[in-house]
């Protein structure tokens, strides 16, 4: 079994429906996608479709959480809209909800964006990946030296192992986001995404 984590609001219902697609057809190995749903459009849709490889949750679980205050009072709380697409409220619950996970569930993980399609069996990543804490991707048009407000690693996947070094690494990460650690100012340039480039000194 590989515990894989995603989140949308009703922007991105569609994307999250793709992603499940893709992984149904590509992952060889049982899985669980644990979706965060961001509303009630979300989150009625899927239960109504009852996709057995599908775990929902409600966002009143964050908001039932120590973390929601600082969420709050520390992120720009708009809905992703046809503007821009992008909300730093919706960033953030990505490392809210995948430490969230990783208490309760004390599993590796992989963090995919809703908006992703997986091509291969990602399985293989778990295999590759169980000797390491963390594991990131990079993005293709940045050097590793090159200074850059979006950050040298890609935030779409994530993956992060249930070791200690790993569940601290993941909530240091939430903290940062969230605005619980303001330890490192100059990384906040592009939500949660930078603060990734800190996770080999953590």
């Amino acid at each position: 079994m590989i515990d894989l984590v995603t989140l949308s609001d009703k922007n991105y219902l569609i994307n999250g429906l793709i992603l499940y697609d893709s992984l149904k057809q590509n992952v060889t190995s049982d899985f669980t996608l644990h979706y965060l749903c961001l509303d009630d459009i979300v989150y009625n849709t899927l239960k109504k479709l009852n996709y057995i490889n599908i775990k929902l949750y409600s966002l009143k679980i964050i908001e039932e959480s120590e973390d929601w205050r600082f969420l709050i009072n520390n992120t720009e709380n708009r809905s992703i809209d046809k503007s821009d697409g992008q909300s730093t409220f919706h960033w953030a619950l990505a490392s809210v909800f995948t430490n969230y996970l990783m208490e309760i569930e004390d599993r590796p993980l992989l963090y995919i964006d809703s908006d992703i399609c997986i091509y291969n069996d990602i399985g293989i990543i778990f295999d590759k990946m169980i000797d390491y804490n963390v594991g990131l991707i990079t993005h293709k048009h940045i050097s590793p030296n090159e200074w850059s407000s979006v950050g040298y690693y890609n935030v779409g996947i994530i993956y992060f192992n249930n070791t200690e070094e790993g569940k601290s690494c993941l909530k240091k990460w939430k903290n940062c986001v969230i605005g619980k650690d303001r330890s490192y100012p100059n990384y906040k340039s592009c939500g949660d995404q930078k603060y990734l480039e800190l996770f080999t000194s953590w």
